[in-house]
């Protein structure tokens, strides 16, 4: 904990039109840069750059259009890495992910216009069985709780913003930073969804489609039992 609140992080203020790819993982492997490589491809007719911070790399050498900031430690939050791989973006658009999505679909000329108009956009996401992933969620809806949200709900009262995979607008998340001192599994996508909710402008859209790299029966919100019974509810409303 010592180690992470010594760290003060120092924000390029470039906003070149274009995108950033931030890739968040563990270990990198060569495994895991195959992801990466697939998001390259979809971006490779616009400016971009892609972003990996990872705690470890088994990688000596990478593409050399692909930044690789390996800590060399397992020492730092998850919020901390966001917002590290957040101060080194150089173009005013962002996408950030975790390390087991890949893009299924993403319909870039009109995700550059959904941008303009919105703070965060939210990716769509599919398991690998084909059903919906973490994604739109509310957190705490009255007599609900936790569950799933229409997809096109603009209602953010009772909003959650979950951690998998996010678009972001540069000159808004550079000022809603995460906590640094909030790991996975321990909220930091939750606190910083509590935090920015009730100003931000989201939607989820259909212009961003990722695949998780599970089947739904592996996730264990997806099969808990009152999960399901609150988006039954939901259906009611």
């Amino acid at each position: 904990l010592i180690l992470k609140k010594k760290i003060k992080l120092t924000f390029n203020k470039k906003e070149y039109k274009g995108w950033s790819i931030i890739f968040l993982t563990t270990v990198l492997t060569r495994k895991n840069l195959k992801n990466v490589l697939r998001y390259q491809k979809k971006f490779k007719n616009t400016k971009y750059e892609i972003i990996i911070v990872c705690d470890n790399s088994k990688l000596k050498k990478i593409n050399n259009q692909i930044k690789l900031i390996n800590l060399n430690s397992s020492d730092f939050t998850l919020g901390f890495k966001r917002n590290l791989g957040i101060s080194k973006c150089n173009y005013h658009n962002i996408v950030m992910t975790l390390d087991y999505t890949m893009p299924k679909k993403i319909n870039l000329k009109q995700l550059n216009k959904e941008i303009n108009k919105y703070d965060i956009i939210c990716p769509k996401l599919l398991t690998q069985d084909n059903k919906r992933y973490l994604d739109w969620m509310y957190i705490d809806y009255p007599n609900i709780g936790k569950s799933f949200a229409p997809y096109n709900s603009r209602n953010l009262k009772y909003m959650y913003f979950h951690g998998t995979s996010y678009v972001f607008k540069k000159k808004f998340i550079v000022k809603n930073l995460f906590s640094n001192l909030l790991d996975n599994k321990e909220g930091e996508d939750v606190s910083w969804s509590l935090k920015i909710r009730n100003y931000c402008k989201a939607k989820a859209s259909d212009n961003i489609i990722l695949e998780v790299k599970r089947n739904s029966f592996q996730n264990s919100v997806l099969n808990n039992k009152f999960f399901e019974e609150n988006n039954n509810k939901l259906k009611y409303i």
